[in-house]
């Protein structure tokens, strides 16, 4: 058979294929006409809310709308239109039809986070909604929460409104808020169950679900409420239950913090150091010594970092670290490695200070020994205390490892490498020179 009239047959069939793969979004002109179309079929509406200039959209559009598996489900049971929230100067007939519809759409429902999905009943009534982007897994899970009115994040809110206060709705309600970052709403409604658990015993306040949620709004408990109490007296078994280590000081920790210090670190107090003595005494006499000392360590740690006093900062994160240890898990390290080179290194001149700073890197190289970053603030404050030959041979090795990370993400390597071997040479100073 010719090849040319072997590509006209199948040319059709691939475009077929096609076609019935992803979603199907109308192209009704008006808010109105979609609602009418979904009474007809008896189908959900499905609004793809997106702008121009969004990435995370136009990655959705690609991986995820374009996929077989999310168009089966969002075709069979949605109508679906997509709009564009923003205005540009090459926007279509269609996209200028819907200009006053979008914007009384985002009004209505507060749309300021893109890509955000609504999803409406075949009446056009609100009944669940997602923002951001996410795997066609992920998604299919979001679409089947719009399907189901017990996950339906709009009709939960209108069943709470009217006096649902079950705990199933009340968490489910009160997660999805803070998903969709109406924290105002999320911890109103964890309040709520808050109080509600303050009738309870402590059977039902220690059953693991209640402990979890509490835990994830801790921040509206306060040091009257019963759960409070708990974490206080029976820490150790909140710990058990949780499977986590300290998590009611935790707790505990940040009650105290706001209800005894926060005051006193506002913005407009930062002028005036707080009396560390005063606070602590009032602690100590409310709760006992360990914790005044902990939080008001904490509390000068960031009092002292607002104000820019690094030597205090420094100070009191080494008397930290020597009392409490380091927290070296998982972003620990990270943050370990950016403070002793953003902070010790950067702002300090004390040879007790910079050779701490030395120790820590010392143990997280321990751990990470081709760490390129931990390297270089290695070398860099070993080249601060004069050890200029290790210092170079240290940023050399980092140099070499950078560059073959470099080559194996397909990327320029970061030339800060080469830069510090520079200045290292040549005996020029590689931290900020107003600090000298």
């Amino acid at each position: 058979m010719n090849k040319f009239l072997l590509l006209g047959i199948l040319i059709p069939f691939t475009l077929i294929a096609q076609q019935k793969e992803g979603i199907k979004f109308s192209q009704e002109t008006s808010w109105d006409l979609v609602v009418n179309k979904a009474r007809k079929e008896n189908k959900y509406i499905f609004v793809d809310l997106f702008a121009t200039w969004c990435g995370p959209c136009k990655w959705m559009d690609k991986e995820v709308f374009s996929k077989e598996n999310v168009g089966n489900l969002i075709n069979t049971n949605f109508v679906s239109i997509k709009l564009q929230c923003d205005t540009t100067k090459n926007d279509n007939d269609f996209i200028k039809n819907w200009h006053n519809d979008v914007k009384s759409i985002c009004l209505k429902y507060n749309i300021n986070t893109f890509p955000t999905y609504l999803f409406f009943s075949p009446n056009g009534e609100p009944v669940h909604r997602q923002n951001g982007a996410m795997t066609d897994s992920l998604f299919i899970e979001v679409v089947n929460s719009a399907l189901n009115p017990q996950t339906q994040y709009y009709t939960l809110l209108n069943k709470y409104k009217k006096g649902d206060h079950t705990k199933k709705t009340i968490m489910h309600l009160a997660r999805n808020a803070r998903l969709l970052g109406d924290i105002l709403l999320a911890n109103s409604i964890s309040r709520k169950f808050i109080q509600i658990m303050d009738s309870c015993n402590n059977k039902i306040l220690l059953k693991k679900d209640n402990l979890q949620f509490l835990y994830e709004f801790s921040g509206q408990l306060n040091s009257k409420d019963n759960y409070f109490k708990l974490c206080y007296n029976e820490s150790k078994i909140i710990d058990s239950i949780l499977g986590r280590r300290e998590i009611s000081i935790s707790i505990l920790d940040n009650v105290i913090t706001k209800e005894e210090i926060s005051k006193y670190l506002a913005k407009e107090n930062r002028s005036s150091e707080p009396d560390w003595n005063k606070i602590k005494m009032n602690i100590s006499k409310k709760y006992n010594d360990k914790f005044a000392e902990r939080n008001v360590l904490n509390a000068q740690l960031k009092w002292y970092t607002d104000n820019q006093m690094w030597e205090k900062v420094i100070k009191y994160y080494i008397i930290k670290a020597e009392r409490y240890g380091l927290d070296t898990a998982g972003l620990g390290k990270t943050f370990l490695n950016n403070f002793v080179f953003e902070i010790i290194f950067m702002h300090s001149n004390d040879t007790y200070q910079i050779n701490k700073g030395i120790q820590w890197m010392e143990m997280l190289l321990k751990e990470q020994p081709n760490d390129p970053a931990g390297l270089d603030t290695y070398a860099n404050l070993l080249y601060k205390t004069g050890r200029v030959t290790a210092a170079i041979a240290l940023e050399e090795k980092a140099e070499k490892i950078e560059i073959e990370s470099a080559k194996t993400q397909r990327r320029d390597p970061d030339p800060i490498y080469s830069e510090t071997i520079s200045k290292m040479k040549k005996g020029e100073p590689t931290w900020a020179k107003n600090n000298d």
